[in-house]
């Protein structure tokens, strides 16, 4: 089985935990919980409305990782270029969330760093398959 297509796993990861909680706030000594579609709604509701569209846009390339993934086992050509985008756009913007967050106060959860767990499955995979060469 191609090992490029097995990396996309890391996506479905990546997915998931966008559904779990990612950021935690504490508002009247209350903390609150936010998924990141949560994350995303807050952001727009407070006028941030570029934290919304970086956190849709990290599920998008998420999305379209996968994607690449269900391509792949059906062997159909995909470029190598798009998965390498996908890696880097979606890990790029859920380390500037993450960075972003913390020094906003927020503490993180369990679904920032399942994400990041994926995204480093991706990008080993990746390389990995890069070296094998069976793409």
């Amino acid at each position: 089985m191609n090992s490029r297509a097995i990396s996309k796993i890391g996506f479905l990861l990546v997915i998931i935990g966008c559904f779990m909680p990612m950021f935690s706030i504490t508002l009247f000594f209350r903390p609150i919980q936010m998924n990141g579609f949560e994350y995303a709604s807050a952001a727009f509701e407070l006028g941030s409305a570029i934290h919304g569209i970086l956190m849709y846009l990290s599920f998008a390339s998420a999305i379209i990782g996968l994607i690449i993934g269900i391509l792949l086992l059906v062997k159909k050509g995909v470029p190598i270029i798009i998965d390498w985008a996908a890696i880097i756009v979606c890990f790029g913007i859920i380390i500037f969330l993450s960075i972003d967050g913390v020094t906003g106060g927020a503490t993180l959860q369990s679904g920032i760093y399942l994400i990041i767990f994926g995204l480093v499955i991706a990008l080993i995979g990746q390389i990995i398959s890069i070296t094998k060469k069976d793409n």
